[in-house]
Order: structure tokens, then sequence, then C-alpha cells
């Protein structure tokens, strides 16, 4: 199993464009924070989409946007439009009780926060959440196609029980966006991931970065033609660019 890991996927896809985007970037022991962005995808009709994932372990942050625009064709036909994003990280967590305890439980939540935007015309807006530290694992799903979101602000997560000194559990967290018709989800001020630990209690992780920084507040950018941003360039990490045609 890799020590640490981050991945990040990024798509967007409007009528009339027969180049829809569509990203990922995947890398292991190697870069602990990326940025992607399909950029503005223009389709028929003013028809437009994109797609944006950040992640970073140093701040224990995930964050994704997703937008879509409808565009009104001749006759009255519309232009759908798609985006999609997704972050996600892995790590390596190494605990360390004081002398003299034997175990320790340790708590672990990820705090969501961000707007869902379902406009006139929108089909499909959804969000979903995950983190999990060795077998334990919560998430948490906004979709108001469905009608079923959770209130945001919201913190979710879950407790390791019996944890003893030296012992090694693996994290990993992840957030996914999806929109179809007409709206925006904008989830750049999530997802933060923190622990509760009882007196005395560290850890280390393999990265040797993770939650070492305050969260960040930076909003996302706004869509651009940049593909792939941040620390490092492309060649660096398992990235693919693929501008596929309708068949």
């Amino acid at each position: 199993m890799d020590a640490y890991r981050i991945a990040l996927e990024a798509s967007a896809a409007a009528s009339g464009n027969l180049n829809p985007v569509d990203l990922d970037f995947i890398q292991s022991d190697g870069l602990t924070q990326q940025q992607l962005s399909t950029g503005v995808v223009q389709g028929s009709g003013e028809a437009t989409a994109s797609g944006f994932a950040s992640v970073d372990l140093a701040t224990g942050q995930v964050k994704v946007k997703a937008t879509a625009t409808i565009g009104f064709l001749n006759g009255g036909s519309v232009g759908v439009a798609s985006g999609m994003a997704r972050a996600s990280l892995e790590d390596s967590l190494t605990f360390f009780l004081p002398t003299g305890v034997s175990t320790a439980d340790i708590n672990f939540s990820m705090l969501i926060d961000g707007d869902i935007d379902c406009g006139l015309g929108c089909t499909i807006a959804s969000t979903f959440t995950r983190i999990q530290l060795g077998g334990v694992s919560a998430g948490s799903a906004n979709c108001c196609d469905l009608g079923n979101s959770v209130p945001l602000p919201h913190t979710f997560g879950g407790t390791v029980l019996g944890v003893q000194s030296g012992q090694t559990l693996v994290l990993q967290a992840s957030i996914q966006a999806a929109i179809i018709g007409n709206g925006t989800i904008d989830f750049g001020n999530t997802a933060t991931i923190s622990f509760d630990l009882p007196t005395g209690v560290t850890f280390t992780s393999q990265s040797g970065v993770f939650l070492t920084q305050s969260p960040t507040a930076d909003p996302i950018p706004e869509p651009s033609t940049i593909l792939l941003f941040g620390t490092g360039i492309a060649g660096l990490g398992a990235w693919r660019y693929r501008k596929r045609k309708k068949v």
C-alpha cells in the first residue's frame, strides 16, 4: 500500500462542443498538494461547464467546484452542460501515547461547507464526502434533485477505539461534486479534517506534512484556460488530458 497519495478528477462537457475535457491526476509518495481545472468549456447557445479540484495534505483539505449553464438554441431547444470534480487524499498516520497509557480512543472528523445552487433547468446537483481512519468510516451526501440534503456547514466523523502506541492507521478522505443542467456547486471551503486527541497523544504522517498547516479559506479561482497548476508540473505525476470526439 502507498504511504500517501493524492488524486484529482475534473470534467466538463457542453452541447455542441465535440471536445469535452476530462482530466485526472494521481500521484503516490510525491506531491502533497495539487490543483486541477478544466477551464470553461463553451457549447452551443452559450452553454458552458467547468470543473475544479484541489487537495492539500498539509492543511487536510479537499475542495471541489463544478458549474453548468444551459444554452438556448434556435427553435427553443436547450443546450445541456455538465461539470464534475473529485478530490481525494490518503496518508498513513502513526499514533504515540504517553508513558503508562496502554490504549487511546482516536476521534476524527471532517467539516464540510459550501453552496449548492440548483437553478432553473438543473437536473442533477449532488455531492458526496467521505472520511475513513483505519476500519471506521463516515460519509455525507447532498442531492438537491432528490430532495435529501444535509444542512451546511456539517461535521461528521467517527472514533477508532483502543489504539496502541506506535500503531499505524491509514486515513482516506474524498469529496465529489456533479452538476447537470444549470447551476453551481462550490465547496471551496471544504472539506477540512481534524482530530480530537486525548491528552498527550500525538501522531506522525508518512507524508511528513499532514495537518502541519492551518486550513485556508482561499476562494476557488474562476475557471480559465489553465488545466493544471500548483506544486510541480504535469510530468511529475500520472496525469492524463483527454479530448474526446463524439461518435
